[in-house]
């Protein structure tokens, strides 16, 4: 599908991100860089509620380790990445969903 010309050089407002660490690209040479990837301006509010389910499942004696789910230090939250200019009342809930099922999923998978 071509895209009109008029629509070509449109700017995009972001209201939600921030440009990600420039850290990551001289960390790791093959970072993406086609494009400037961007990640949510409130990371450290979400990366937390990643420890928080970490803690949790502790709480609850959870048996086995836990696997490494959506925390990653060098590219930033998993949910946090993906969906950069989401909200962050709807980024927390599917944040720990997910940090949930990345490890739930490893013990199923690999037994940890």
């Amino acid at each position: 599908m071509a895209i009109l010309r008029q629509y070509h050089n449109l700017p995009i407002e972001f209201k939600r991100s921030i440009p990600h660490p420039v850290e990551a690209f001289e960390i790791d040479p093959d970072f993406p860089h086609t494009f400037r990837p961007r990640i949510h301006e409130n990371n450290q509010e979400i990366e937390n509620t990643s420890w928080k389910c970490r803690d949790d499942l502790r709480e609850a004696d959870w048996e086995g380790s836990l696997g490494v789910g959506c925390v990653n230090e060098r590219s930033g939250n998993f949910v946090a990445t993906s969906f950069p200019e989401g909200k962050l009342d709807r980024n927390i809930p599917m944040t720990y969903l997910s940090e949930y099922a990345f490890i739930h999923d490893g013990r199923l998978l690999y037994g940890w």
